[in-house]
């Protein structure tokens, strides 16, 4: 162990030596458990706000009805209570709640440059470094797909889901794809009658 020099700032030689080496790893269950909860939490929380800025507050209450935070930790409540003048600050104030994400300098081999990257050190940082990207206006996310984003919101239910295609407006689940089927068929039925 001593030869080894494991290096605790240095998560990648840690890791390859507590699974390679020592061929054992731990993981805190209820860490992982609290992350992922702030994780979802802070998802729909973003998500929320990303549709109370395009003045849907329906679909933003769909999106956190899910949320289980305090009463007076409540975007939605605090949204309500709020004069329209001043809910530019309540959004302010939920946005700066997200975790943030850390910052480095790395030397790309390749192109000899400095680049500022994000410190992705874990599943749950990656989550949020995309998180952000979908958020960020200036994030250059969506110039990376074509102009075209990965995440929609179900027309049925209001949750969030990945799409498959273009075009899909509601998630997989039966229901959505039940009321999906008739508005199709009360449609065809309009147009060729």
């Amino acid at each position: 162990m001593a030869h080894l020099e494991i290096n605790n700032d240095d998560p990648n030689g840690f890791w390859d030596c507590m699974v390679n080496t020592l061929e054992c790893y731990c993981v805190c269950v209820e860490d992982m458990v609290q992350d992922l909860e702030q994780l979802y939490t802070d998802t729909m929380t973003a998500f929320a706000i990303r549709s109370l800025m395009e003045g849907k507050a329906a679909d933003a209450q769909r999106i956190y009805d899910g949320v289980c935070v305090p009463e007076q930790e409540n975007l939605l409540r605090e949204w309500y209570r709020t004069d329209s003048a001043h809910r530019p600050l309540v959004l302010q104030r939920f946005v700066e709640k997200i975790s943030k994400l850390n910052m480095g300098l790395e030397y790309d081999l390749a192109t000899g440059q400095i680049q500022l990257q994000p410190s992705v050190k874990s599943v749950v940082d990656a989550a949020y470094f995309g998180l952000a990207r979908f958020m960020a206006v200036n994030a250059n996310a969506l110039d990376d797909y074509g102009g075209k984003t990965n995440i929609a919101f179900c027309q049925a239910c209001g949750k969030a889901f990945i799409k498959r295609g273009n075009r899909q407006k509601y998630c997989g689940t039966l229901e959505c794809q039940s009321v999906r089927n008739k508005i199709k068929a009360k449609d065809y039925y309009y147009r060729h009658k």
